[in-house]
């Protein structure tokens, strides 16, 4: 196991014992709707917000594909994405986001590129339990995949997803749905996320998100695409995420978004792949820092 591999493994256990609720480290997710950085929260935009997020993502995924004769092949998947949210009510929110994938295919020492613009996702998003400031809210994502990408990274068909987010204090859960379009499988994630706030303008966010594909693994490309329907590209995946949202700026809407990643899936093999990813963003979120009460009137003469 390389020094660098040891490190980045070792700063992900670094997480701030400091907890406060998760609600005031809301901002864009990296696919638009309202969250941490991939988890969803039972929060929304408040009604007439605005939300703008861009983030470059970096995931290590293993590829098994008998198709191909090739097991246990790496691919570093990367995708740069933008997103725009407005909030239509207090609890009902929506978002638009393009993403830009490339994936670099390792095939035993044979390099393959696969980049281009992804479909884009139209997500809108209702919070069912609890208000602004509550404990715990709860929240229904529903999604479609337009079909606007290119080829070689994205699905010909329109896909679409539900999913639900929820937030207690300082934690999040969510879950998640999704059908790509053909000639891909489904996918069902998982996610359970925390927030500590280290400061008033710092939080330290951690993620743990399970991906987990159905569908079969032996693509042919010979044939139609009946035969090829419910393709599934990658191994299941434990992403390990962690890393903090630094407010920005007189107001604090602003954040710079930084973060490691690791898939907990490949550790064992972490001398044939290389687990370790993170992200970078600038996001923008309305929100308000907590104040101070002021200071009781003096006394009357």
């Amino acid at each position: 196991m390389k020094l660098k591999h040891l490190l980045a493994i070792g700063l992900l256990s670094l997480v701030p014992a400091l907890g406060n609720a998760a609600e005031q480290a809301n901002a864009p997710t990296a696919t638009g709707e309202t969250g941490l950085f991939t988890i969803l929260t039972g929060d929304t935009l408040p009604r007439g917000g605005w939300s703008f997020g861009l983030y470059y993502n970096n995931w290590d995924r293993v590829l098994d594909l008998d198709g191909l004769d090739v097991e246990e092949e790496s691919v570093d998947w990367n995708r740069l994405s933008a997103s725009v949210g407005y909030g239509i009510t207090d609890r009902w929110e929506l978002s638009l986001a393009v993403p830009y994938d490339d994936y670099d295919f390792d095939f035993r020492g044979f390099d393959a590129d696969a980049s281009g613009l992804g479909n884009a996702i139209l997500g809108t998003k209702f919070r069912l339990l609890g208000n602004a400031g509550d404990p715990t809210t709860l929240a229904l994502n529903l999604f479609a995949e337009l079909p606007t990408g290119d080829d070689d990274v994205a699905s010909d068909d329109a896909g679409f997803g539900a999913g639900l987010g929820w937030r207690v204090n300082k934690w999040a859960f969510d879950v998640k749905y999704r059908d790509p379009g053909d000639p891909f499988g489904e996918e069902l994630k998982g996610g359970i996320g925390y927030v500590g706030q280290v400061s008033e303008r710092f939080d330290w966010i951690t993620e743990l998100v399970g991906t987990f594909y159905s569908g079969d693994d032996d693509f042919n490309f010979d044939d139609d695409d009946d035969d090829n329907t419910g393709f599934a590209p990658f191994d299941d995946s434990y992403d390990l995420t962690t890393g903090g949202r630094l407010w920005l700026g007189a107001d604090g809407n602003w954040a710079f978004n930084f973060a490691l990643r690791t898939n907990l899936a490949s550790l064992g093999d972490i001398d044939e792949h290389c687990p370790i990813g993170g992200l970078l963003g600038l996001t923008y979120f309305p929100r308000f820092f907590e104040r101070p009460a002021p200071p009781p009137p003096p006394p009357p003469p």
